[in-house]
């Protein structure tokens, strides 16, 4: 039998942190939790909520979840990596990160960024999931599947938290991602279209028609990027990091990128909860025995 202290049976602490706009890296966070908890002592939190640093510093193992805008890790999830202090050189990390399309290069970025506060990359997975920014942009009937997660996102996330589990207790070296065959192809497409669309943050507005003054988009935004000013709601769009979250969120689809999809279907809390069910069913299902028969 194992000795308790046998680094390879030890529970170790594991931090996830996460950025996420509407709501899908918060789902891909919080399963992943609740599949590592079961071997280790899992903590989950927001790149905004306080004491997320703390909790990255004061673990022996480090999950950052965030989504991939326009090729790039998020900015918000950039900052928090800026802004660890020196105590997490050496520590180990996993990034996981969603994407609509592709994520190209965005892990190998993240990677590299994490390497300058002297952090090592065990790991990583690209996980598609629900589009934030094209169902803002595109018509709703036209693409169904962007409000949705892959249709193996059960099975991912369990073959992920296994490969987490036993990274957080071993030993080796940096696993640097690879870059992408078509990367030359895909920054053509970055310097032609999507550093374009990340201009769209000047275009959102709010409906005055629709809008009942609820200041939510004021409250959930985390950049600030909302604020009252005298009798109006005004949008900044220098603090914008387009993650739409005020988009989807607003409970009478007042704010929008586009005024013809006024009435595109929303990420709403509703529809990621309903996804986050169909997950979690599905993860039950499979841990289940299968029955003689």
């Amino acid at each position: 039998m194992r000795s308790p202290q046998d680094p390879s049976t030890a529970r170790k602490r594991v931090a996830i942190i996460y950025h996420s706009a509407a709501g899908g890296t918060r789902i891909v966070a919080q399963l992943l939790g609740e599949l590592l908890c079961t071997d280790h002592d899992v903590r989950v939190a927001h790149v905004y909520e306080a004491g997320a640093i703390e909790e990255a510093e004061h673990a022996d193992f480090v999950v950052l979840c965030y989504p991939t805008n326009f090729l790039r890790p998020s900015p918000s999830m950039q900052e928090f990596i800026r802004r660890l202090s020196p105590s997490c050189r050496g520590k180990r990390a996993y990034l996981v990160t969603t994407y609509e399309l592709y994520a190209e290069n965005s892990l190998r970025a993240c990677a590299l960024l994490l390497r300058t506060r002297g952090m090592i990359v065990r790991g990583s997975a690209a996980i598609r999931a629900p589009g934030t920014d094209l169902t803002c942009v595109l018509p709703d009937w036209l693409c169904t599947w962007l409000y949705r997660f892959e249709r193996r996102f059960p099975r991912r996330l369990r073959s992920i938290a296994r490969e987490v589990a036993a990274l957080a207790r071993g030993r080796g070296r940096e696993r640097l991602p690879r870059l992408k065959w078509y990367t030359p192809a895909a920054q053509a497409l970055q310097r032609g279209f999507l550093d374009g669309f990340f201009d769209w943050r000047d275009r959102i507005r709010i409906l005055p028609e629709r809008c009942t003054d609820c200041g939510a988009c004021i409250s959930r935004c985390f950049r600030g990027a909302w604020a009252r000013e005298g009798n109006a709601i005004c949008h900044h769009p220098e603090l914008c990091e387009l993650c739409t979250r005020c988009v989807h969120q607003c409970a009478r689809n007042a704010i929008v990128l586009s005024y013809a999809l006024r009435d595109n279907k929303r990420l709403t809390a509703r529809h990621y909860a309903g996804l986050r069910a169909r997950a979690q069913k599905a993860l039950l299902l499979a841990e289940r025995p299968r029955e003689a028969s």
